[in-house]
């Protein structure tokens, strides 16, 4: 049988008349299927409205009609299925007549029925043309807090069953189960997953690879929330090779609160390749620019920041000014400046910042053996200065020439400083030793290994606490003290090894 091709004409809108054509498309199929006949069939050329009510078309056939109606921008196509609705309808037809009207009308709250349609349909078919958008602006806003109310107590609903859902999981499976949460399209549900693998690191419970394996899929998805989450997940969880992968996650990354995760993992195992997205960070307001800095002076101090790289983070850093620097800026500065002016410049905050950035200031000083001598001099000046470099000292340069820098500027109170303790506490038995010999006053050198080896006192045998206590019995012996002289000898025998 030969047909006629049906041509749609231009003043059909674009949605109404892919629609209408489909519509007309399974009504050609239907009479295609029908016996042959000279001529078309009785519904072949009904308009949409009657296409829809009509009992001889194939429910299919009524259904696309009901669809080409809901896409017509007309007010009137409204009134139509309204009118529809008063109708004998089959379930389907009736069904997809009221998802139309609510899709375009936004009153989702009268239903099914056709009585409060007509009623609403009487109250707004006459309205102004900017009345009727206002109200229709109005119900569908009402819809979407209604639809988000619904979604946000559904999550709800779903947060406080995941976890007991969790806890009765069989060990051996509650990967899977995670992993599966994770990789679901739905942003919640993915964090939600994420969750729960953070409370089982808590928790000490182990984690499969296929957590590890959703978390690297998980940088890829398109939530800003759950990138960040998969990447502090992967930071906690540090398999090896993860800092690569975030370093390649980062090159496409525009949203800072994912990038500040992303930064922080690729700081586990810092590579050159991550130097120029961090490098753009840097340059960018925000809490990026902390991990961009602190990923920066981990490439520098480990020497795999190369000479551009290192200009082009000084350059960063003079182009904001000390005045927005943050303790990771300052470090920044202290790893990759060289000049006598940077380190004059960590002098100066070192000297007019309190806190953290002071405490940045006088690490990133002691780091160097120039910089330990500004430091020294600095304290000596300002005693204000002698408690924040003792701890630095004990963080950065724990060693004999790092303590007694301390001990040099700290006047006469020396030992009997808790910041002076805290950089003692620091230092290692070879260290101790060292620092012990430059001592010239018996009674400061026996209470110096007295202290460290109170600090440090452990049962059992130990040949380098020996060794000190031998160093404290001479010290004894040089002030006539010849019980305290015993008693340090007896203090080496028991903790010298059996050998």
């Amino acid at each position: 049988m030969e047909l006629n091709t049906v041509r749609l004409g231009p003043r059909i809108a674009g949605p109404r008349r892919k629609a209408l054509g489909a519509a007309l498309a399974l009504c050609a199929g239907a009479a295609l299927a029908a016996p042959p006949a000279d001529a078309p069939g009785p519904t072949a050329s009904l308009p949409l409205e009657a296409l829809a009510a009509s009992a001889e078309a194939t429910p299919a056939a009524r259904i696309e009609a009901v669809r080409a109606l809901q896409a017509d921008p007309a007010r009137d196509a409204l009134g139509k299925l309204v009118r529809l609705l008063a109708a004998p309808l089959p379930p389907e037809v009736r069904a997809a007549a009221v998802d139309a009207l609510v899709a375009r009308s936004g009153r989702d709250d009268l239903g099914p029925n056709a009585e409060a349609w007509a009623a609403w349909w009487k109250e707004v078919s006459f309205l102004p043309e900017g009345d009727w958008r206002l109200r229709l602006a109005e119900a569908q806003s009402a819809r979407a807090g209604r639809l988000q109310a619904q979604r946000d107590a559904a999550i709800r609903r779903l947060g406080e069953t995941l976890p007991r859902l969790h806890a009765l999981t069989p060990p051996e499976e509650r990967s899977d189960l995670i992993a599966g949460l994770m990789r679901d399209e739905i942003p919640d549900v993915a964090r939600m997953g994420i969750d729960l693998a953070s409370r089982a690191l808590l928790n000490a419970q182990p984690l499969g690879e296929t957590v590890q394996e959703a978390a690297y899929q998980a940088l890829a998805r398109p939530s800003p929330e759950v990138r960040a989450g998969a990447a502090r997940l992967l930071e906690r969880l540090a398999p090896k090779g993860a800092s690569a992968r975030a370093g390649a996650a980062l090159q496409s990354e525009t949203d800072e609160r994912a990038a500040q995760a992303l930064l922080r993992l690729a700081g586990l195992e810092p590579d050159e390749a991550a130097a120029g997205p961090a490098l753009v960070w840097l340059s960018r307001k925000g809490g990026a620019r902390d991990a961009a800095a602190d990923l920066l002076a981990s490439l520098a101090s480990s020497g795999s920041l190369n000479v551009r790289d290192r200009q082009r983070s000084l350059a960063a850093l003079r182009a904001l000014g000390p005045n927005s620097w943050t303790p990771s800026l300052v470090r920044l500065l202290g790893a990759v400046g060289e000049a006598d002016a940077d380190l004059t410049l960590l002098v100066e905050l070192a000297t007019m910042t309190t806190g953290a950035p002071q405490d940045a200031a006088m690490e990133s000083l002691v780091a160097t053996d120039a910089g330990l001598a500004m430091a020294e001099a600095a304290a000596t000046a300002h005693p204000s200065l002698v408690d924040p470099f003792a701890r630095a000292v004990s963080v950065r340069r724990p060693s004999a020439a790092g303590f007694w820098a301390v001990m040099r500027c700290s006047g006469a109170e020396r030992l009997s400083r808790p910041s002076i303790a805290l950089a003692l506490r620091a230092l290692e038995p070879n260290d101790v030793e060292g620092a012990s010999m430059l001592f010239t006053d018996p009674r400061e050198r026996d209470a110096f290994l007295s202290l460290w080896l109170a600090q440090h006192a452990q049962p059992g045998p130990n040949a380098e606490h020996a060794r000190l206590w031998l160093h404290a019995a001479r010290a004894r012996l040089a002030m006539r003290d010849g019980p305290g002289a015993l008693e340090a000898l007896d203090r080496a025998g028991a903790a010298a090894p059996e050998s």
